[in-house]
């Protein structure tokens, strides 16, 4: 999934360390409502987000004012819109509630 929302084999290599120690980090919030799988891939997929936001705040506060124009006139949405939501859907299983028996 990664690889897929980044296009560059560098990038998701360094975005999927970083979702390993969010997890690592975070796995005490992890409450159980979904599968563990599903939690992960949020953390991955807002960690894709957040790494396509950044991109675009460096291209644009450069020094190439030419790439800096070229980009802003450019939508970054498509970066977002890799993963169709059907993709989506099969990469991470939908949330479901977890039953306790009382």
């Amino acid at each position: 999934m990664v690889l897929r929302m980044t296009n560059r084999q560098e990038d998701a290599e360094d975005l999927c360390q970083e979702v390993f120690i969010r997890v690592f980090k975070q796995i005490d919030k992890f409450m159980g409502e979904a599968k563990l799988s599903t939690w992960i891939g949020s953390i991955a997929y807002n960690a894709c987000v957040d790494h396509v936001r950044k991109s675009k705040r460096e291209v644009l506060s450069g020094e190439d004012p030419i790439g800096a124009i070229n980009l802003a006139q450019s939508d970054v949405s498509p970066l977002l819109n890799n993963i169709d939501r059907n993709t989506m859907k099969k990469l991470v299983p939908d949330i479901q509630p977890v039953l306790f028996d009382a």
